[in-house]
């Protein structure tokens, strides 16, 4: 790798950590609020069309697995740094995201063992 090339990948690296780590409050709020309705929009959808006999077990199963590591990640995410944790919005944030992530994972146990009842409790609170 030239010099050059060096340099630019350097500067490119250097400007997305400073980018990164200089997000405003608000921006994660807008952002980790979008996330989180999408999410839970998502997990709904995905139970009540569970329920509904629309998707298969196989389905519904990696839907929710893929929905709880979503939730786990924008949970980091927002989570990243104190700085922006100690915003009272982005903590509020981060603790939907977690519980999101713990209904998945309820979600997840009840399809798995076929558990409609248990499925239709776990969506109340989604």
């Amino acid at each position: 790798m030239s010099n050059r090339n060096r340099s630019v990948l350097l500067a490119g690296i250097a400007l997305a950590a400073i980018v990164s780590g200089c997000a405003r409050p608000s921006a994660l709020v807008e952002e980790g609020t979008q996330a989180t309705d999408s999410l839970r929009a998502t997990l709904r959808e995905v139970g009540h069309a569970w329920l509904d006999g629309r998707v298969s077990d196989r389905f519904a199963l990696v839907a929710l697995r893929r929905g709880e590591r979503l939730a786990e990640d924008q949970r980091s995410s927002l989570a990243a740094s104190p700085e922006t944790l100690a915003d009272a919005a982005v903590a509020a944030l981060a603790d939907d995201c977690a519980r999101l992530s713990r209904i998945a994972a309820e979600l997840y146990d009840a399809v798995s063992r076929g558990d409609r009842t248990e499925a239709r409790t776990v969506l109340q609170r989604v």
